[in-house]
């Protein structure tokens, strides 16, 4: 505990802390990587590593450790990771209070495959901003592995998954549409002569997939 109160000290101290620190600490802490962490925050890798540099220089303390691929909180890291998390729920609490006011204030979190980014958001995006100007909305792509925790958390407000099937009972789904799901084969392949397969005839075949790490 009291290594907890050494480092809140240290938050008042010398050079002002910035809140993107603790946002792009939080990220990084979440995904332990760094590269994902830059693609989810829309910054250069190097940036993500420069903004943990300055926060862990500013609290005299090491938050990661890391051994070649692999990255790990430090004890220092897994105490600041609660107190980075409240103080952030803390200033968007006080922002929206003090803009409560004026209406249509605050942010949106989506989780949102890339295929259904790309293809179906662009529009939808432009006439949400059109009727909520002032709304921050935040784009992420989370995998179905992490989804559940990334819900329950209150990190994002909603998802769009790309499966019928959610076996959650905290969480309101709502079905909105079906899409074909075509299989890409190589012309030799037995299955590229037959006008349709059904999942179960892929059983004992190799399928590559996209990796969710």
């Amino acid at each position: 505990m009291a290594a907890i109160a050494s480092g809140d000290a240290r938050l008042f101290q010398g050079k002002t802390m910035e809140l993107r620190w603790l946002k792009t600490f939080l990220a990084v802490a979440r995904l332990l990587n760094f590269t994902q962490a830059a693609q989810e925050l829309n910054l250069a890798q190097s940036s993500v590593s420069a903004q943990i540099r300055d926060l862990e220089d500013h609290l005299g303390v090491k938050l990661f450790d890391r051994l070649g691929r692999t990255v790990k909180l430090t004890e220092a890291g897994m105490r600041l990771k609660e107190h980075a998390r409240r103080m952030l729920e803390m200033t968007e609490a006080v922002r929206c209070e003090v803009a409560g006011g004026h209406g249509g204030q605050g942010s949106l979190t989506i989780r949102v495959p890339e295929t259904l980014a790309v293809h179906f958001l662009p529009e939808i995006v432009a006439r949400f901003h059109a009727e909520h100007p002032n709304v921050q909305l935040n784009l992420i792509n989370c995998d179905d592995m992490t989804l559940p925790e990334e819900l329950r958390s209150g990190r994002i407000d909603l998802a769009f998954l790309l499966t019928a099937i959610v076996k959650r009972h905290d969480v309101t789904v709502e079905f909105l549409r079906t899409e074909p799901l075509a299989l890409a084969l190589p012309p030799s392949h037995p299955f590229a002569e037959l006008d349709s397969i059904s999942p179960s005839d892929l059983h004992g075949q190799t399928v590559l997939m996209c990796r969710t790490d």
